[in-house]
């Protein structure tokens, strides 16, 4: 089973996704998903991919596990993973291939180790999540979406296997800085 999360690993890290550049890889995820035999699984407006894993329980429970599907890095930079016996190297591994990858794999590895669940888990990547992205597409999905969600887990490759309890909250702005085209910068922190 570790060499199927690895596989997924590096086929994910070497699809190219800054934000607003996603697509190819939610395709892919896309793909993993269908052939897990998710249900429901789709694109939304905003490029968000979403499969859902049914649960067995009487009382449908919805847990959303989401992860991020672009990367700060462009087309441009090498996506070349390097492994060796204990590491995996390169651009966007931890944040957030690796989350990515553990999505793509989770559906086979609870099915492999013979595990269900009673509640639904909705497994979803997200887009426009870093920068000017803003975090659009996981608000998108949640403004829009008509399933209840009960719970949810944001799954990040770079603290994969931990469980972080805590986190900070984000509030984003943005400065516009004004300068006069003729402005003196000899005085350039004058009082």
């Amino acid at each position: 089973m570790k060499e199927m999360v690895l596989a997924n690993l590096i086929m994910i890290s070497e699809i190219p996704a800054p934000t607003f550049g996603e697509e190819p890889r939610v395709h892919f995820l896309r793909d993993r998903f269908s052939e897990c035999d998710l249900q429901n699984v789709s694109t939304d407006e905003t490029g968000n991919v979403v499969g859902l894993l049914p649960g067995t329980g009487e009382k449908e429970r919805n847990i959303l596990l989401v992860g991020h599907t672009d990367t700060v890095f462009d087309e441009k930079s090498d996506h070349t993973i390097n492994m060796t016996e204990d590491r995996a190297t390169g651009r966007g591994v931890g944040d957030n291939s690796l989350g990515v990858a553990a999505l793509a794999t989770l559906p086979t590895l609870l099915d492999n180790l013979g595990i269900k669940l009673k509640s639904n888990l909705l497994l979803m990547g997200s887009v426009k999540s870093l920068g000017r992205g803003d975090l659009e597409g996981i608000r998108f999905f949640l403004d829009n979406t008509k399933i209840p969600i009960n719970a949810g887990i944001c799954v990040e490759g770079v603290q994969l296997g931990r469980l972080s309890y805590a986190a900070l909250g984000m509030v984003r702005g943005e400065i516009t800085v004004e300068v006069p085209e003729e402005y003196d910068w000899s005085r350039f922190s004058a009082s």
